[in-house]
């Protein structure tokens, strides 16, 4: 009968210890995480690089030597060069890779790089638009160089690490979120021209207190349907103008987004020309009468902080 109540008793004290073993290590947890683990990253350095012509090339770093790239430009020897700088200062590993569509002078580098048989470059994830192949052939015009659309294809057919977003779609990179605002859709293939621009990624990368707004090469033909459903969703610090600041978004769609910085991708000649039917002068001059901070290719390379 002692006996009985003694292993009663054991038992008993056995409990109590469980569980407070099991607070102590939920306790730990919580306030004592593990000095292995890498801190998310607090601030991310977003840079806009320098083509010989328009063209869209961003980098996004941050402390801990993470690194996502947004298309990459032509594949001009100096651009291939400077996106392989990039991509070799990070152990020749991206984290993500976004092609928001693909003309030449948004995926080119990315065919040229990718595409050589002797490739040293990892990528952990490519986040792209899925086009409507045949109708962007039936439609595509010279200067589309559907050649290019081709390349790509058959390049990321091969692997298996491609994300295709869709309007509404949303991810998470090196502590960043992104928000998808416009991909090529069953509205996309109603058009006559232009498709590849109006279907390509728009997308808002956010930290925890700033955003940046990248447009990609999206028109004003399917701006009201992006206002309309988005609105005040587009709010964002910085924003990457459409179609590099020529035929792209009107001043509308800028007035939503309020950004204070905005970037145009092309050079002097091409976003401050009042010739050969380039009006991103007159969105230059927008900008300038709002006291909108803008970066051109002029001075780039550009960075902004996004925390």
């Amino acid at each position: 009968m002692q006996k009985t109540v003694v292993n009663k008793e054991i038992k008993s004290h056995f409990r109590n210890y469980k569980f407070i073993f099991f607070i102590v290590a939920f306790l730990t947890l919580i306030f004592c995480p593990s000095t292995n683990a890498a801190a998310s990253p607090k601030e991310w350095k977003v840079t806009q690089h320098k083509g010989r012509s328009q063209q869209m090339f961003y980098s996004i770093e941050d402390e801990n030597g993470g690194l996502i790239l947004i298309d990459g430009g032509s594949s001009s020897a100096s651009n291939v060069k400077k996106v392989k700088d990039v991509i070799g200062r990070h152990d020749n590993h991206v984290d993500a890779w976004i092609i928001t569509h693909p003309h030449p002078d948004h995926v080119n580098a990315f065919n040229q790089i990718v595409g050589d048989k002797n490739c040293k470059v990892s990528i952990g994830k490519i986040y792209t638009v899925k086009y409507n192949y045949s109708r962007y052939k039936e439609t595509a015009q010279a200067f589309d160089k559907f050649e290019s659309c081709e390349k790509f294809d058959s390049i990321i057919g091969k692997m298996n690490n491609v994300k295709y977003v869709k309007a509404g779609s949303s991810f998470k990179v090196n502590g960043l979120k992104f928000k998808v605002f416009n991909a090529w859709d069953s509205d996309t293939d109603k058009f006559s021209v232009n498709l590849c621009n109006l279907g390509s990624m728009m997308f808002k990368v956010s930290g925890k207190k700033t955003s940046m707004l990248f447009c990609a090469d999206v028109q004003s033909e399917v701006e009201g349907k992006i206002l309309k459903k988005y609105g005040k969703s587009l709010h964002a610090d910085y924003v990457q103008c459409g179609h590099h600041g020529n035929w792209g978004l009107t001043t509308k769609f800028y007035d939503a987004v309020g950004a204070k910085t905005a970037f145009m991708d092309a050079p002097d000649s091409i976003v401050k020309a009042k010739k050969n039917g380039y009006d991103g002068y007159l969105l230059l001059q927008y900008f300038n009468r709002k006291g909108t901070k803008v970066y051109r290719f002029k001075n780039a390379p550009n960075t902004v902080t996004l925390k």
